[in-house]
């Protein structure tokens, strides 16, 4: 996997119901809890993905991976979010120029306001996607798909199951922080295989592990901590622990039949 160099946002105001403590700092709200470009840019070469192309991008946070959609593979991208306002993302995706190619959005993930069939492919990378394993839910992602289209995640996970295994979570405050009260969702390679494949309207295609993830999830959360944003300092301890050998990423690409 390429560590791309990561961006911190500027300006990114989040509503009530974002995730993060409401006592955290403004920084740390706008530095997303993972490196959001290396890994769009990764399942990104994984799909077949090409120019012109309708892609939704869900958790897309700042946006910064819906640029990258747009600008590395020429896709048409609907960014959207349940928590980042989409007036920061619209003056965000302006700056770049690509106003005519990223289209950002808000609402929740359960309840999207998109017509069945109305893109070419919806991608997911973040930590709610730990939380909707069910192949229900994937089911109804992919009636936003056309036929043959394609559906692709990338989540943190755990890289083995290990019995009575916990991740660590060292020096936690603050409800844990970005990614600490969530992360007994996170998922290994096998269970994410096994409900997919019971989704009667997708086919998996290919998954696995991300090579060398948590190096760059490292890197990323090293970054955010020299430019004094602190929130994922837990989750840089627990890095510098594990080294890739119980946490990291799980990617999963499928087709819609």
């Amino acid at each position: 996997m390429e560590c791309i160099k990561e961006q911190l946002p500027k300006k990114v105001p989040y509503l009530n119901v974002t995730p993060f403590p409401p006592a955290l700092p403004q920084p740390v709200q706008e530095a997303s809890a993972m490196p959001k470009r290396a890994l769009a840019a990764f399942l990104g070469d994984k799909m077949a993905l090409r120019p012109g192309m309708r892609l939704l991008d869900l958790e897309c946070g700042a946006a910064l991976s819906s640029i990258l959609f747009a600008d590395r593979y020429g896709a048409q991208v609907w960014a959207h979010d349940a928590w980042t306002l989409p007036e920061s993302n619209v003056a965000r995706v302006h700056e770049v120029g690509l106003e005519d190619r990223v289209f950002p959005m808000h609402g929740t993930f359960n309840a999207l306001p998109y017509a069945r069939g109305f893109f070419d492919a919806v991608v997911w990378i973040g930590n709610s996607v730990g939380q909707n394993t069910a192949h229900a839910f994937f089911d109804y992602l992919a009636q936003f798909v056309k036929p043959g289209g394609q559906l692709g995640v990338v989540s943190p996970a755990l890289m083995q199951l290990k019995p009575g295994y916990s991740v660590p979570w060292p020096g936690a405050s603050n409800a844990e922080g970005a990614l600490g009260e969530r992360r007994s969702s996170w998922r290994t390679v096998a269970y994410w295989r096994r409900n997919w494949e019971q989704a009667q309207n997708i086919r998996v295609e290919d998954s696995g592990l991300v090579s060398r993830g948590w190096r760059c999830w490292l890197k990323y959360a090293k970054s955010l901590e020299e430019r004094g944003v602190t929130h994922l300092a837990p989750l840089q301890r627990t890095l510098e622990i594990d080294r890739g050998e119980n946490i990291g990423f799980v990617w999963m690409t499928a087709t819609k039949k």
